[in-house]
């Protein structure tokens, strides 16, 4: 699990997160993203590059200082 910009996001923090997660998934891995920035809403499974992938959304401190463990736990991190 990563905190990141969310991966369509054009920034310093989203364009990597594109090219990990292939990367990861290809060593076997599953991967999730808590979203610091660029994504709002509800938990959201969804593919990055045909690689499905759990999306967290911002909570209402932006860096999961309240939300990170339940992220964790959920997702099973």
């Amino acid at each position: 699990m990563f905190t990141a910009a969310a991966p369509w996001v054009n920034s310093g923090y989203g364009k990597p997160m594109r090219s990990l997660v292939p990367m990861l998934t290809e060593a076997g891995h599953e991967v999730a993203i808590a979203a610091f920035y660029g994504f709002q809403g509800t938990v959201a499974d969804m593919e990055i590059s045909g690689i499905p992938v759990r999306v967290y959304p911002i909570m209402k401190a932006q860096y999961f200082n309240d939300g990170i463990e339940h992220h964790a736990k959920d997702f099973g991190a």
